[in-house]
């Protein structure tokens, strides 16, 4: 059985700024094929914040992502290499964008 289970919370101020954090929590796995590896369960936690502001007269969004910030331990049941590797640790994302 794989079940995941996500909790988000998420503010925005004036449609320009948003924060939001989200806890993905996963069981461990019990009901295997005989020829499954199996897995334990994990809780990560996730963070977004971004704000949207005119820059040389284009609509223009910065964003920063935390996936997994406490750096969790964890084997992904879905995952190739569950069997021999842990899935990817924490990983910081920063996103520029602007409109044409």
């Amino acid at each position: 059985m794989v079940g995941a289970e996500f909790h988000r919370s998420h503010l925005s101020w004036a449609d320009r700024f948003q924060v939001a954090a989200e806890v993905q929590a996963v069981a461990e796995q019990t009901r295997l094929d005989p020829l499954d590896v199996p897995t334990d369960g994990y809780a990560l936690v996730n963070l977004r914040a971004g704000v949207e502001h005119p820059f040389l007269g284009r609509e223009t969004r910065f964003d920063l992502g935390i996936h997994n910030l406490l750096d969790t331990e964890y084997r992904d049941f879905l995952s190739r290499y569950k069997a021999f590797a842990l899935n990817p640790g924490r990983d910081v994302t920063i996103r520029l964008s602007m409109g044409l």
